[in-house]
């Protein structure tokens, strides 16, 4: 005696997926038998009608309706077709479930879409190693801050800001000083250690909207909103405290660091005339000493290139 195959509902539900039908008229949702085994904090009434399913969706509620709206329509009975990702979840305390959602739509007799129907499926794992991806792909693999690519991104949409705004902002290179020795002395996990521990101490002391980047093997970038020749010279030395003041701890054991830093800071934008000259770029050179930092001699051009006694 042979079993009964199983039901299309019952194999969608163990692979963490459910058929529909959404009647737009009506704006009523047919799921197949076990779509709550796939949305398991997901009220059954929110489930009913597009209008109510919409308003769990994240980022976008309306991400639905506006896929059939921006697919061409198809003759005949095979519809057409769309894919589309989303978020839902029944309140902010739950974790969000991300859905890959690939089915067909019908037009009406009007054109405009009257049926859909499709699948939908979990995408949790996937959805996170994309956005894995997209860190791996922006950020430094050792300290987690911004790599030197979207660091100078970054940097030109501050001067875009800055010249749109007639904002000031700063831009700092720290780097730790004789890191190659630490090298010889301790090899290269130490050195890493050491790079990692100095990117969190300068984020803690970051304000909300601050930027901070690897910048190249032993300097790091960043850039100060808002931030005045006064501003970056007191930022300057709060850096160089958090860093210098106490030792790192290694598998080795401690290590002592020091770092330079190296800054530039881009003055408030004033209306210019057909006389005035460009804006002048103040230069600032601080390294581990305690007194105040030395002011550059100011240069008139905005290409100048950035002073900065960060060892290698």
């Amino acid at each position: 005696m042979t079993s009964a195959p199983p039901q299309a509902s019952t194999i969608l539900a163990s692979l963490g997926q459910a058929a529909f039908v959404w009647n737009i008229g009506t704006d009523a949702i047919v799921w197949s038998d076990h779509a709550s085994s796939v949305f398991p904090d997901i009220p059954a009434a929110a489930l009913q009608s597009g209008a109510e399913f919409s308003k769990l969706i994240e980022p976008e509620r309306s991400i639905r309706m506006d896929a059939l709206g921006h697919s061409p329509p198809a003759h005949g009975v095979d519809g057409a077709p769309y894919r589309i990702e989303y978020g839902v979840r029944s309140s902010t305390s739950t974790p969000l479930l991300w859905i890959e959602e690939t089915g067909c739509w019908f037009a009406g007799a009007d054109g405009r879409p009257a049926r859909a129907q499709g699948i939908v499926r979990v995408n949790n794992e996937r959805h996170a190693r994309d956005e894995q991806l997209v860190r791996l792909s922006r950020h430094d693999p050792l300290t987690g801050e911004l790599n030197r690519t979207h660091l100078i991104a970054s940097l030109a949409e501050a001067i875009e800001e800055a010249a749109r705004f007639r904002s000031s902002f700063a831009f700092m290179l720290i780097g730790i000083d004789r890191l190659a020795r630490v090298n010889d002395a301790f090899g290269f996990d130490v050195a890493d250690a050491v790079i990692a521990e100095v990117a969190t101490r300068i984020r803690t002391r970051l304000r909300g909207g601050d930027v901070l980047g690897r910048f190249s093997g032993n300097k790091f970038g960043l850039i100060l909103k808002n931030c005045t020749v006064d501003d970056m010279n007191i930022a300057a030395e709060r850096f160089l405290a958090g860093i210098r003041d106490d030792v790192v701890p290694t598998k080795s054991g401690p290590v002592s660091v020091t770092a330079s830093i190296g800054a530039v800071s881009l003055p408030r934008y004033a209306r210019r005339s057909a006389a005035a000259p460009d804006r002048f770029r103040c230069g600032v050179r601080m390294s581990n000493a305690r007194s105040s930092a030395a002011s550059i001699s100011a240069s008139p051009t905005r290409s100048s290139p950035l002073s900065t006694s960060a060892g290698s």
